[in-house]
């Protein structure tokens, strides 16, 4: 590879670390829900059902919008995507109605679509042709590091700036998904070929076929690909919710939107630091446990917040289990990036998006209804209930996921 080549690659990290910063900033984060309620005057079954229209949009678009990523360009994929949720949150503040809203939110989702698994992929793949696959755990949670620090900052801001106005913090997110946009348009795409991984001419039926059989095969059963899918998926439903909850549950413990964003901002800070100590656990083989110890501090932190239903223990139940976000999430990452082609790998990271963001979408639907039918609490038994189904999953296929290859 010449030093140019790996040059212009290598400017594709700092690039990535931007875009999904700037890309996912959380000023709206705090202040979604009651902007909804507040201002849209929508209750809190159809304010929750209007924010999970992202995640089941989102899911829609998610294998279309991947072969394109695979098939054509990540970089015109990310670019689309960013472009499009600054648009669509930008024309939530003058639309009114529930049909409007409706088609605003899927239309964000259709921009998350664009950019997921294109995002990942287009990190794994520069690392893999740099010679540095390894690393992909490390700059992944060094990513999520920096990306939860300015989450942090943001939902702060977007919460005391809420508190003024709502309208503010969702401006605030256009402006952001803008620089993402144009951060994007300078990556350098990665070489969609690899150590005979070739660049298949398939239609978009047979790659999405052939990546679906990459999942769903006998072969991928008893390589524990199948399980390993299935469990990260529906703890991935559970991280994506997480944001959309938050508010929700400091309502019912009777806060007003300043704490909500001030609480969401310790929590994204807590997931920063949890980030960067995922960073320094980089090693190949340590997923197992790290995702076990993940997993079942995630459920006690929830059992801690059901006994003692006070907003300071939400901060700092939400906070700790936060932390574990990141290893959960890289050492998954890590484990379904291994098991498959780089041709197919964002059709597959999208795919697998497609199921947990439809998953996400009837989670907090069932939250909403769990929360305004019964009480905080139902609404937390439900939750660590399944974590405890993702556990028992990953548990019970230990062997084939961790030795298999």
């Amino acid at each position: 590879m010449s030093k140019n080549r790996t040059k212009q690659l290598k400017r594709n990290i700092p690039l990535f670390y931007a875009n999904f910063v700037f890309g996912k900033a959380g000023f709206w984060l705090p202040v979604l829900y009651f902007f909804l309620v507040e201002l849209k005057s929508f209750n809190t079954v159809q304010a929750l059902l209007l924010i999970s229209v992202i995640s089941l949009s989102q899911s829609v678009f998610e294998v279309p919008t991947g072969v394109v990523a695979d098939k054509v360009s990540r970089r015109a994929s990310i670019a689309i995507g960013m472009l499009i949720k600054a648009v669509c949150m930008s024309l939530l503040l003058p639309v009114q109605g529930f049909v409007t809203v409706f088609l605003c939110m899927a239309g964000i989702g259709l921009g998350k679509s664009f950019t997921s698994g294109a995002d990942k992929s287009i990190l794994y793949d520069t690392l893999k042709e740099l010679g540095e696959k390894k690393e992909y755990k490390k700059q992944l949670n060094l990513t999520s590091f920096f990306h939860f620090m300015m989450v942090g900052t943001t939902t702060l801001i977007g919460g005391l700036t809420g508190q003024i106005d709502l309208a503010i913090p969702i401006l605030l997110s256009s402006f952001s998904y803008i620089i993402a946009t144009i951060s994007s348009l300078s990556f350098v795409e990665p070489k969609k070929s690899y150590e005979g991984e070739e660049l298949s001419h398939e239609n978009y039926l047979t790659h999405t076929k052939e990546a679906f059989r990459l999942i769903f095969s006998r072969k991928a059963f008893l390589g524990g690909v199948t399980l390993l899918f299935i469990a990260s998926t529906i703890m991935g439903a559970v991280l994506t919710s997480n944001k959309n909850i938050i508010a929700p549950v400091f309502e019912a413990l009777s806060v007003n939107i300043a704490f909500v964003g001030i609480a969401t901002s310790i929590i994204y800070f807590t997931k920063s630091i949890g980030a960067y100590i995922a960073s320094r656990l980089n090693k190949d083989g340590g997923e197992f446990k790290e995702i076990s110890f993940g997993l079942i501090i995630y459920m006690i932190s929830l059992l801690f917040l059901f006994a003692f239903q006070k907003p300071v223990v939400g901060i700092v139940v939400f906070a700790l289990f936060g932390s574990m976000h990141p290893l959960i999430n890289s050492n998954f990452d890590k484990l379904i990036n291994d098991r498959v082609p780089s041709n197919k790998r964002a059709t597959v990271l999208s795919m697998q998006s497609l199921i947990k963001q439809m998953l996400a979408t009837g989670f907090l639907a069932m939250f909403g209804v769990v929360l305004s039918t019964y009480h905080l609490g139902a609404g937390l038994i439900y939750i660590i209930s399944i974590i405890f189904v993702v556990l028992v999953l990953f548990v019970i296929n230990r062997k084939l996921l961790i030795k298999q290859k």
